[in-house]
């Protein structure tokens, strides 16, 4: 997506339908190359969109934090609840 921005001017088309499934996304708010708003602009297209935050946590925080991004998982999908913090 971002790489086909630099190559194409015309907008990308917004979504017209909302994801309803429960959904967490992991953020790291350390992030170089993506800012936080990135994350929290997508909260329009998400009806159920959690976000958990790794302090200091880079762009590939699944590789830098593999175990505090699996706790954050497990949490989220052994829960009924999608505020697990």
């Amino acid at each position: 997506y971002y790489r086909a921005t630099l190559r194409y001017r015309e907008p990308f088309p917004v979504p017209e339908k909302v994801c309803t499934v429960r959904t967490l996304a992991i953020w790291g708010n350390g992030d170089a190359a993506l800012d936080n708003n990135i994350i929290e602009g997508t909260r329009e297209y998400f009806g159920n969109l959690t976000v958990r935050y790794i302090e200091g946590g880079c762009h590939w925080i699944q590789n830098e934090e593999p175990d505090q991004v699996n706790q954050l998982m497990r949490a989220f999908l052994s829960s009924n609840d999608s505020n697990v913090e």
